[in-house]
């Protein structure tokens, strides 16, 4: 649990917004407990603890860095001193002040509460006093720690001594040979210098083991013909449908990511209610994608838009299902996974079937805590990965990322009695039925990428992968082995003549340090 808690730490701690505050005169006691980000350079952050610097890199390096100066707090002092004042995300305020100066800006760990972590806040959290803060996934603590970090200066940074721990045989992040087994590691690239859908070997180790090293899809629609509907799924495209004749998803030339000629387009309009882009009986519980979307929308504000759905089932029976829905009208939103009925029951719809005997809501896993907004304009990246875990375990988790940063998170128990997600559907529902003038959508994706696993290979603008705010995936082909993976190289937005960096991502969502490439 420990490890699983630092590991989220530090994926967070690069996404930290820079202040750009401290100068090299500054004095390193003031500060004590914070993040700092070098600005002047790659935004490499550091944890400032007794004067010392040290260097969160990857997930490993923080695991050495922070098993040893974390905090342990008993339930008795952790109950009389912490006051909670946000349920939704866990914020406590300190209400012992005599508690403070042995814990600010310092990593809290309740032992005997399954080893949360909580951050507590080196100084006032705007004028709401001192906090401290849940630190569990990256989805639920992206917001939090943003507050928190501080932009500095190079000279500054390099003016603190490292502080040293001495468990380990080497210091993370200082020395370069210091790595964690375990993890993806980079050692070498075929070609440093890359062109667009050029074949590139990338060498290191930890890769793990991708029998089916292919994507179930990787689509960029360019090899289709303007304004024909997309291929079926027996001819390797999708499961393609309409309400209405004539507006099944086609391919389009209005608006595409470079370098591309193609994307896909849905059309909403007219009270076309349904376009469906799907995938049929691929899955067993577990899908990873990522897309790029460009959308527009006009008219009222339409009360219900589906981004995803996964089901066991098809749409026009009862089944158990997993839901990204988002309702514009009232700019509220949400994910769930809804559990199936007891007693032979068909599996429920979380929020329509609470009628059905034998349902309570302690079936029903729901997260709230997003708006109504379409994100029209521009190209978004649109990234999920559920896992259904292990029958009637609490180890299902669900993860949506939106341009890169964690949008939302839900855990649970998402396979209570066997069934599991064999169908996905994207984007495929928006009501049409409220309001004047008729809600109007339309939505062109490009560069879907779907799989059984987050196992993949990225390229990014930030040789830290959490730092990174620009990342492309990558098509591996041919090979997947712990040591040495092939990719057809996707440029995607990249200009030519950029700098960028080759990430190896593992199964369990390991970023591997960057590799340095250019275009």
């Amino acid at each position: 649990m420990k490890r699983k808690i630092i590991i989220t730490f530090i994926i967070i701690v690069g996404l930290f917004i820079s202040l750009y505050g401290s100068g090299t005169n500054a004095a390193v006691s003031d500060y004590e407990g914070r993040i700092l980000l070098d600005v002047e350079r790659h935004g490499e952050a550091y944890y400032i603890y007794q004067g010392q610097k040290y260097y969160l890199g990857r997930p490993s390096q923080a695991f050495e860095i922070m098993k040893n100066l974390s905090l342990g707090i008993s339930e008795e002092n952790f109950r009389s001193g912490f006051k909670q004042v946000n349920d939704i995300w866990q914020i406590y305020r300190i209400i012992d002040s005599r508690l403070f100066p042995h814990i600010q800006g310092r990593i809290v760990l309740r032992p005997d509460a399954n080893g949360e972590a909580y951050y507590v806040t080196p100084g006032l959290a705007a004028g709401n006093g001192y906090q401290a803060e849940y630190l569990d996934r990256p989805a639920d603590a992206f917001q939090i720690m943003t507050k928190y970090g501080l932009g500095a200066r190079s000279a500054f940074i390099d003016s603190i001594p490292t502080g040293m721990i001495d468990s380990s045989p080497c210091v993370p992040g200082i020395d370069p040979n210091c790595t964690s087994s375990g993890e993806p590691s980079i050692s070498s690239v075929s070609d440093a210098s890359v062109d667009n859908e050029q074949s590139v070997s990338i060498s290191g180790s930890d890769f793990g083991v991708k029998t089916s090293v292919a994507p179930l899809r990787w689509d960029n629609f360019d090899n289709g013909t303007l304004g024909a509907r997309l291929p079926s799924q027996a001819n390797g495209g999708w499961t393609t449908g309409a309400n209405q004749a004539g507006k099944e998803p086609r391919y389009s030339n209005t608006h595409v990511r470079l370098p591309g000629t193609l994307s896909a387009y849905q059309n909403f309009t007219g009270g076309n209610y349904n376009s469906e882009i799907s995938l049929q009986s691929v899955f067993d519980g577990n899908v990873y994608m990522s897309g790029w979307f460009y959308r527009t929308s006009s008219g009222a504000s339409s009360r219900n838009y589906k981004w995803i759905q996964l089901r066991q089932g098809d749409l026009d029976e009862y089944s158990w299902e997993f839901r990204h829905d988002v309702y514009p009208s009232t700019n509220s939103g949400h994910i769930y996974v809804a559990n199936s009925c007891p007693n032979g029951t068909p599996c429920s719809l979380c929020d329509d079937e609470v009628g059905i005997p034998g349902y309570t809501p302690a079936n029903c896993n729901m997260y709230y805590g997003m708006n109504g907004d379409l994100k029209t304009g521009g190209w978004h990246r649109y990234e999920v990965w559920l896992t259904q875990g292990t029958l009637g375990q609490n180890n299902g988790h669900a993860r949506i990322w939106l341009d890169g940063q964690p949008w939302m998170t839900m855990n649970g128990v998402f396979d209570p009695s066997g069934c599991r997600f064999h169908n996905m559907w994207l984007g495929f529902y928006f009501a049409t039925d409220t309001g004047t003038p008729q809600p109007q959508m339309e939505t062109w994706w490009d560069e879907l990428y779907v799989d059984t696993t987050p196992a993949r290979v990225e390229i990014g603008n930030n040789p830290i992968y959490a730092n990174a705010t620009h990342r492309e995936i990558q098509i591996p082909q041919n090979v997947w082995d712990s040591n040495s993976i092939q990719i057809k190289i996707n440029q995607g937005s990249f200009a030519d003549g950029a700098n960028a960096y080759i990430f190896v991502v593992d199964a369990a969502g390991n970023a591997s340090n960057g590799y340095p490439i250019s275009f």
